[in-house]
């Protein structure tokens, strides 16, 4: 066997032993426990339920055990859900609220400069930096006012 046969047939050998499959049955006993087996209720089984397992690593010793305890989270609580809800949107909430008043904070330091006076340059349309006149920077201040008054509180 030639060194390409043999590193073809370990990368096959290796992608097929990457998935293994499993048959996890979980059911409420007649006692009102929940259980976990990888063989079908037995017929007294209140409720039950089948889940097909696909797992990246080989399960160990009692894999049935090891499987089931992967086999489907717990639901979570409608409220818990709304609450994470709710932080999240919270969260986003305090994010724009800090973007806006980094937004402001650099609205009031271009009005500033504008009132301050001296030398200011924008770029033209070619691209070329010209210095504003007087009246182009109380024309600026006046937009950058109505932004103010507009975004900021």
């Amino acid at each position: 066997m030639n060194k390409s046969t043999a590193l073809v047939a370990t990368i096959l050998l290796a992608l097929l032993s990457l998935t293994v499959g499993a048959q996890v049955y979980r059911w409420v006993d007649k006692d009102g426990k929940v259980q976990y087996s990888d063989q079908p209720p037995p017929p007294g089984a209140v409720k039950s339920e089948a889940t097909r397992i696909t797992s990246t690593t080989p399960t160990t010793s009692g894999g049935a055990a090891a499987a089931a305890n992967t086999a489907k989270a717990p639901e979570k609580p409608k409220s818990n859900v709304v609450d994470a809800t709710k932080a999240k949107s919270a969260a986003e909430e305090a994010q724009a609220a800090k973007e806006n008043e980094e937004y402001c904070r650099n609205l009031r330091a271009q009005i500033k400069l504008m009132e301050d006076g001296g030398r200011v340059t924008k770029p033209n349309d070619a691209g070329e930096r010209e210095i504003m006149s007087d009246e182009q920077m109380a024309a600026e201040a006046a937009r950058l006012r109505k932004a103010v008054a507009d975004n900021c509180k």
